[in-house]
C-alpha cells in the first residue's frame, strides 16, 4: 500500500512541476476594470473605467491612482509620462509618481492615444479626427479620416488610424495630410508598427492585416476569436482575442500560433519580456512570457 501512496505522491508532484513549466502564464486581479495597458520603460499601466489608472511593477505590486478624465479609454507612453485619453474629449498626462494635470479640447470621444516622439495623438472615433497635442496640452484637431477612427499608431513619420467602419487605414502626415487606403479585413480595430509595416487586428473576421508604407496589403486569418488588441515584441505581432480567452503570436510572413489563457483580454502591450493583457471583464491582467511560448 505504501508503495502505490508513494507513486501517486511523486505522480502529483511531477504533474504539478510539468504543468508549471508547460504554462508559465499568469493573470491576477487588479482594482477596477482595465480597459487599456502600457509599458513606460520599467511598469506597466493600465487605464481603468473608474476614472484613473493602475501602476504594475515587475513583481505585480499595484498602485492606483484617480484623477484622469471621465471615462479613461486608451493610455500610452510619451517617454516620461503617461497620457490616457478619456470620454469626455480630455486627456490627463500622469507623471510617474502619479500626479495628473488633465486638458481638455480633442475632437469627440479619443478612443485611442500614441506618441509621436515629440506629441501625442488621439483618434476621435465620433467626428472622424485626429487631434495633436503638444507637452503643455495645446491642441490641434485635423478632420478627414474614414468613418470610426479606433485606433491610431506611429510609424516613425506618420500617424496611421484604423478605421473600424470602413476597413480601411488612414495615413496622416505630421502637418494633418490624409491618405486613406482600403481593402484591410472587416472591423480593424488595432493598429501597431512592426518597425517597416503597419498591422491591423480586424475584429470581425478573426484575422490581420499587414500594410506597407504605401498601402499594399496582405491580409492572414486564423487569429483567436474577435482580436480587439495587437502589439509588437520585436519580432512577431501578437493579438489579444477577446472571446477566444486567447493571444495570438504572428510570424512577418502571417503564420499563427494561438495561446490560451483563460481570461477574456480586451488589450495587449509588451514589456521587452512578456505580453501583457488587459482583461476588462474579470478585471484582471494577465503576463504572457513569449520566452516560454516560442
Amino acid at each position: 500500500m505504501r508503495k502505490y501512496w508513494i507513486f501517486a505522491l511523486l505522480f502529483v508532484i511531477s504533474s504539478a512541476c510539468e504543468k508549471e513549466e508547460i504554462n508559465p502564464i499568469y493573470s491576477f486581479g487588479i482594482e477596477n476594470k482595465p480597459v487599456a495597458i502600457a509599458f513606460d520603460g520599467v511598469n506597466m499601466w493600465t487605464a481603468n473605467q473608474e476614472n484613473g489608472v493602475t501602476k504594475i511593477t515587475p513583481d505585480g505590486k499595484t498602485t492606483i491612482y484617480k484623477g484622469t478624465g471621465e471615462w479613461p479609454i486608451a493610455i500610452a507612453f510619451d517617454g516620461v509620462n503617461m497620457w490616457t485619453s478619456s470620454g469626455d474629449n480630455s486627456v490627463t498626462k500622469i507623471t510617474p509618481d502619479g500626479k495628473m494635470t488633465t486638458y481638455k479640447g480633442t475632437g469627440k470621444w479619443p478612443v485611442a492615444i500614441a506618441f509621436d516622439g515629440v506629441n501625442m495623438w488621439t483618434a476621435n472615433n465620433q467626428d472622424n479626427s485626429v487631434t495633436k497635442i503638444t507637452p503643455d496640452g495645446k491642441m490641434t484637431t485635423y478632420k478627414g479620416t474614414d468613418e470610426w477612427p479606433v485606433a491610431i499608431a506611429f510609424d516613425g513619420v506618420n500617424m496611421w488610424t484604423a478605421n473600424f467602419s470602413m476597413a480601411t487605414v488612414t495615413k496622416i502626415t505630421p502637418n494633418g495630410e490624409m491618405t486613406t487606403y482600403e481593402g484591410t479585413g472587416e472591423q480593424p480595430c488595432a493598429i501597431a508598427f512592426d518597425g517597416v509595416n503597419m498591422w491591423t487586428a480586424n475584429q470581425y473576421c478573426d484575422n490581420v492585416t499587414k500594410i506597407s508604407p504605401d498601402g499594399k496589403m496582405i491580409t492572414y486569418e486564423g487569429t483567436g476569436t474577435y482580436p480587439g488588441g495587437i502589439a509588437f515584441d520585436g519580432v512577431n505581432m501578437w493579438t489579444a482575442d477577446y472571446f477566444g480567452k486567447s493571444v495570438t503570436k504572428i510570424t512577418t510572413d502571417g503564420e499563427m500560433t494561438i495561446i490560451g489563457i483563460d481570461k477574456q483580454p480586451s488589450a495587449i502591450a509588451f514589456d521587452g519580456v512578456n505580453m501583457w493583457t488587459a482583461n476588462t471583464w474579470t478585471a484582471t491582467i494577465t503576463k504572457v512570457p513569449i520566452e516560454a511560448i516560442n
